[in-house]
């Protein structure tokens, strides 16, 4: 590397990088409060989730549904910007862990082009305002790397302990982090240290420290058929290529989801264009940093698509969260761009200006785009930008008529997922959830204590023939109702749109 080239600079990469993550939180938590009348599904959800403080739940494991429920408490019951902090916070755990693991095969500065690169990414900005799973895995797969790095480099203990932390959590946080683990192994049997741990006890510490974390959600797991599973085997067995002929059908899935991963990465390109010119574009780094840098940067990608193409499996594109925390490391080894005062000046500058573009997208959907939606299109608004969805206004008005009938807090909210989840998410009585009023989407349901306790049924009216056979369903199942009526909340809009409408009914507890 030519480090002659920077030695112009005064300012150290640490303060850089302190100030570019100290940014980035600010930015990236401060837009969503600002914008969004509604937090997105998936936070909610989480809420909704969380607040049962169960082992694990109908769809994933229970860590980041409880750190949802967690930060919304700490902050009084306040639904929104806590757990957009927590987003960010997360991302910035994940910058962190890069950048120490970057600084151990890369110069300083080249260590905080592989951070800031990161920036390019909308999974690391204001995607993480919908804190999930996929938000969660990054700190835990990046920080689980940089001490699988530490272990089998200096082989000390305290990492392999830490290494069972951290993919023990990875796994009650998705499931997707056996992923991760099959990455693990490719370099403990591809390396010559990775081969030399399996003589010394610190890795059977981790295995052993991992299986106890993820013990709790197994046996819930055994307990309820393993029905979270289904829930992913499901979706990738949602095949929508089976009108193409089989030799396009074989690689269509896959060559869909590298397409979405690429264009996700585009904007990090763009923002590498200063440092095109002059690039070694050649590893200069050790048999081991290589090997490891590869299986781990570029391994999680390849896993997913050699069994979506062994298993013609579909794949989500969120799926990739967690696979590029490590690309700017393994992208700036290879290529050791010359770094100057100039090429980091045009470098900043264009991240700025990729941040101001990110940032004018997201006000443009969020304050501009229900004005300029085709008439036709209007009712539409609400399926696509959960921002809209009046979802307070509904929990505060059913938990006030319900107070105002039974005097009490609303034991169960039951019916349609959009609506529940947003009930059990505001309302101050925290109502156990019934999604759907479908007990394979709510395992922890029992409707005979839900007929004992009583509770609030909802129902969304956009498509009254749907609508009307899920409420003659109900009320079939649930004779007691009472009370019924059809509500309207207007959308979170001041764009001329039509009102959200919803069938409520009441079951009072039983004597």
């Amino acid at each position: 590397m030519n480090h002659q080239a920077i030695t112009n600079i005064k300012t150290k990469p640490i303060v850089w990088f302190v100030i570019f993550c100290s940014l980035h939180l600010l930015i990236w938590t401060l837009l969503p409060t600002l914008l969004y009348g509604n937090p997105p599904k998936d936070l909610v959800e989480g809420i909704a989730w969380g607040n049962l403080w169960l082992w694990g739940y109908e769809k994933h494991p229970f860590l980041a549904p409880w750190l949802t429920a967690l930060a919304t408490d700490l902050a009084g019951g306040r639904v929104g910007w806590p757990v957009y902090l927590l987003g960010q916070l997360s991302v910035i755990t994940c910058f962190w862990a890069v950048w120490r693991l970057a600084n151990k095969v890369l110069s300083p500065w080249h260590s905080l082009l592989a951070v800031v690169l990161l920036e390019g990414l909308g999974y690391y900005s204001m995607e993480a305002a919908n804190f999930n799973p996929n938000i969660l895995m990054l700190p835990l797969w990046a920080c689980a790397s940089l001490v699988f790095y530490n272990a089998l480099k200096d082989n000390q203990i305290k990492w392999w302990v830490l290494l069972g932390i951290f993919t023990g959590l990875a796994m009650v946080a998705k499931y997707e982090s056996a992923v991760l683990y099959g990455c693990m192994l490719v370099v403990l049997l591809s390396t010559a240290s990775g081969r030399a741990s399996f003589k010394r006890p610190g890795i059977y510490c981790a295995i052993a420290i991992a299986v106890i974390i993820f013990l709790p959600n197994f046996i819930w797991l055994a307990q309820h058929n393993f029905d979270a599973l289904s829930y992913a085997t499901d979706k990738l067995s949602n095949s929508k290529n089976d009108h193409l002929p089989m030799a396009i059908a074989l690689f269509y899935h896959p060559l869909r989801f590298t397409v979405s991963q690429a264009l996700c990465l585009l904007p990090a390109l763009f923002l590498y264009i200063p440092f095109y010119k002059g690039a070694v574009n050649k590893f200069q780094t050790n048999d081991f940093d290589r090997r490891f840098l590869l299986v781990m940067g570029l391994g999680p990608l390849l896993v997913t698509l050699l069994f979506s193409l062994v298993t013609n499996s579909e794949l989500t594109s969120s799926w990739g969260v967690p696979f590029f925390s490590l690309t700017g490391i393994l992208w700036l080894a290879w290529s050791q761009p010359i770094i100057t005062k100039q090429r980091l000046g045009y470098f900043f500058v264009l991240t700025v200006f990729l941040v101001l573009v990110h940032a004018a997208q997201e006000v443009w959907v969020s304050a501009y785009s229900p004005y300029h939606a085709p008439a036709q299109k209007k009712a539409n608004v609400l399926a696509k930008y959960s921002q809209f969805f009046p979802g307070q206004a509904i929990a505060v008005a059913l938990t006030q008529q319900w107070h105002d009938l039974y005097h009490s807090p609303i034991p169960y909210a039951a019916g349609d997922h959009d609506v529940v989840i947003n009930i059990a998410a505001y309302s101050p009585d925290k109502p156990i959830a019934y999604f759907n009023v479908n007990l394979a989407d709510s395992p922890w349901i029992d409707e005979a204590q839900l007929k004992k306790k009583g509770g609030v049924f909802v129902v969304i009216m956009n498509d009254p023939i749907l609508a009307k056979q899920r409420i003659n369903n109900i009320t079939q199942r649930f004779p007691g109702l009472t009370h019924p009526s059809v509500q309207t909340f207007p959308l979170l809009t001041k764009a001329d749109s039509p009102p959200l409408k919803v069938w409520v009914a009441f079951l009072a507890a039983q004597n």
